[in-house]
C-alpha cells in the first residue's frame, strides 16, 4: 500500500500542489495538449492565435503561454518556438479538465461493440482476458494489460488429502471464491487414506474461515504430518494471491512501439524490459487491487525508473475478493479522455460478467 501511496501522491495532493489557472489559461492549456496529441509537433503561440478565436492578440497569447512555462505546465524542446505540455500540464488536464466524470466514456456505439464482443464469449473466462486486452489496445492504440482475476485475500473453504501411493498424497483446496487448487505432495511417513482424512478433518477444524494473514499459531501436539502438510497449504495459499508475470496478458504493444516516443532504441529496450521483466510492475499491479476508480500514473510520477516517460492507466475489476487489474501503458502524449474511457467501460463490464458467473462473492 505504502508503494502505491508514494506513487499516487502527486494525484492525491493534487489541490494542495497546483496553482489556480485563470480560464483563458485553462483554454490555452487545452489547445496545447490537444494539438500535441494529434500533431506531436510543438505548439507555437502564433499558430494557437490564429486558428483559435480567443478573442485576444498573439502577444496576449505569448504572455499567457510564458505564464503556463513558468508554471511548470508547459515546456519546449531545444530552441524550439513551440511549446509542449510537461508531466504537470497532462496532471492537471487530467484531474482539472477531465475531472474523472462519470460521464467520461466511449461512445454508446463503441460500447454496445464491445459488449457484443464479449457477450459471444460470456461462458469462457480465459477469453475474456485475451478480449479485453484486445479491446483496450485498439481503443487506445497503445499497450494494453490485463491480469486474471484472483483472490485478493485467499479464505479457506475446505481442504481434502487423498491417497495416491503410501508416501504420496494429493491436496485439494477449496477457497470462499469458488478457487480451487490441487497438488501432489510426497510425504515424511507413509499414511493411510484414513489417517489422511483424519488429518484434513483436523485441518479443517483449524484453517476454514482463514486467510494467510489471520492463521493460528502453532498448538502443542500436533503431528509432524499435519504440520507438514499445513506448510504445503499455506504455500498453495501464497500461489492463489501472488501475481507473476505468467498471470498478465499484453496486447497492442506494436501500437506503442510506433509512436514518435520510441523512435529510439534504448526506448524500446526500457519498456521491453519492464513488460518481459515484471517484477516492479507486478507490485505495482498488485497494490491497484485494493483501489478503487481508475488510477492515472503520468511520466515521473511512476516510481518505475524506466515508465517516467509514458503514462499508465490502470483499474480493479472484478467481485467482493476475486478480482484482476486491467490498464494501458503508452507515453505521455496520449488520448486520456478516450483510455481512461475504455478502462472503465471494460472494468465495470468484467465486473458484471464476474458477477453473472461468481454471484455476488463477499
Amino acid at each position: 500500500m505504502f508503494a502505491l501511496l508514494q506513487c499516487l501522491t502527486p494525484i492525491l495532493m493534487m489541490a494542495g500542489y497546483m496553482d489556480e489557472l485563470s480560464e483563458r489559461q485553462k483554454q490555452i492549456l487545452r489547445i496545447i495538449i490537444e494539438e500535441y496529441i494529434n500533431t506531436v509537433r510543438p505548439v507555437a503561440s502564433e499558430n494557437i492565435a490564429a486558428r483559435h478565436d480567443l478573442g485576444v492578440k498573439p502577444a496576449t497569447v505569448r504572455n499567457e503561454m510564458a505564464e503556463l512555462e513558468a508554471g511548470g505546465y508547459i515546456t519546449h524542446l531545444h530552441t524550439s518556438a513551440g511549446r509542449i505540455p510537461s508531466d504537470k500540464g497532462y496532471r492537471y488536464f487530467v484531474q482539472q479538465m477531465l475531472g474523472f466524470s462519470p460521464g467520461l466514456s466511449l461512445p454508446n456505439d463503441e460500447q454496445r461493440t464491445i459488449q457484443h464482443q464479449f457477450h459471444q464469449v460470456q461462458n469462457d473466462v480465459e477469453e475474456w482476458m485475451r478480449l479485453s486486452a484486445a479491446v483496450l489496445a485498439r481503443t487506445a492504440q497503445n499497450t494494453a494489460l490485463v491480469t486474471e482475476p484472483r483472490s485478493v485475500s485467499a479464505i479457506v473453504k475446505h481442504c481434502q488429502l487423498l491417497s495416491i501411493k503410501e508416501r504420496t498424497a494429493l491436496i485439494v483446496l477449496l477457497t470462499q471464491d469458488g478457487t480451487v487448487r490441487q497438488q501432489i505432495i510426497t510425504l515424511g511417513e507413509a499414511q493411510t487414506q484414513d489417517e489422511l482424512t483424519m488429518i484434513s478433518n483436523k485441518l479443517n477444524e483449524r484453517l476454514v474461515g482463514r486467510g494467510l494473514t489471520t492463521l493460528p499459531a502453532d498448538e502443542p501436539g500436533r503431528s509432524n504430518a499435519e504440520r507438514e502438510i499445513e506448510t504445503h497449504l499455506v504455500a498453495m495459499l501464497h500461489s492463489i494471491e501472488d501475481l507473476t508475470t505468467r498471470d498478465i496478458i499484453y496486447d497492442g504493444l506494436v501500437n506503442m512501439l510506433s509512436q514518435p516516443e520510441f523512435k529510439a532504441t534504448e526506448r524500446v529496450k526500457q519498456v521491453l524490459e519492464i513488460i518481459e521483466g515484471g517484477g516492479s510492475l507486478l507490485t505495482l499491479l498488485t497494490d491497484v487491487l485494493t483501489q478503487d476508480g481508475v488510477q492515472v500514473i503520468i511520466g515521473d510520477e511512476n516510481r518505475l525508473n524506466d515508465l517516467r516517460q509514458c503514462s499508465v492507466i490502470l483499474a480493479r475489476y472484478g467481485v467482493g475478493e476475486k478480482a484482476g487489474v486491467l490498464g494501458i501503458i503508452g507515453p505521455t502524449r496520449m488520448e486520456y479522455g478516450r483510455s481512461i474511457g475504455g478502462v472503465r467501460y471494460v472494468a465495470r463490464l468484467l465486473s458484471e460478467m464476474m458477477e453473472d458467473v461468481y454471484g455476488p462473492l463477499q
